[in-house]
């Protein structure tokens, strides 16, 4: 199975992907001996559904690291690095079948007003999760060192597309 994701990633990187965006890796992996995850005790009726468990057996679990590691071999690509079109993605995507495809992009620009308190929390919350408490602050300001000043510039691609059946 891993060969054959590296396969694929492989396949998006020789055709100019410049990376790839796993919102979900934390869900990678579940228990092995499938237990439930228990319940959550300082769960209050009115939160959020999501917090009536402790994820401690389907969320986070020590082998997402492992794999993010290997998948961030792939970090050396040398290139091309360019973007597809939203056309150039809509045609590929009716190309694989797709119906009802609309896509678009936008520019997004962020300047926080507070970049520390924004990237902790917004750009790196997730990340700074797995660390000690005691090393995220430190982690946050080793990123926000590496920028030469606390803005953040990309292009959205956004798609919305019907599977083929």
């Amino acid at each position: 199975m891993r060969a054959a994701l590296y396969d694929v990633l492989r396949f998006w990187l020789a055709r100019g992907v410049d990376g790839f965006r796993i919102d979900t890796i934390h869900h990678l992996f579940k228990d092995e001996q499938c237990r439930d995850n228990p319940p959550n005790p300082d769960f209050i009726p009115g939160m959020s559904p999501h917090r009536r468990l402790l994820r401690l057996y389907t969320t986070d679990r020590p082998e997402v690291q492992e794999a993010i590691q290997r998948v961030g071999t792939f970090g050396d690509w040398p290139g091309p690095w360019n973007f597809q079109s939203p056309a150039d993605t809509e045609s590929r995507l009716r190309r694989l079948g797709y119906t009802d495809v609309w896509t678009w992009s936008f520019p997004v620009l962020v300047a926080p007003e507070d970049p520390r308190e924004y990237f902790g929390t917004v750009m790196l919350g997730s990340h700074l999760e797995r660390l000690e408490p005691r090393d995220r602050d430190a982690f946050v300001d080793a990123v926000l060192a590496e920028l030469d000043e606390p803005v953040i510039e990309y292009v959205r691609l956004n798609i919305l597309a019907r599977r083929p059946s």
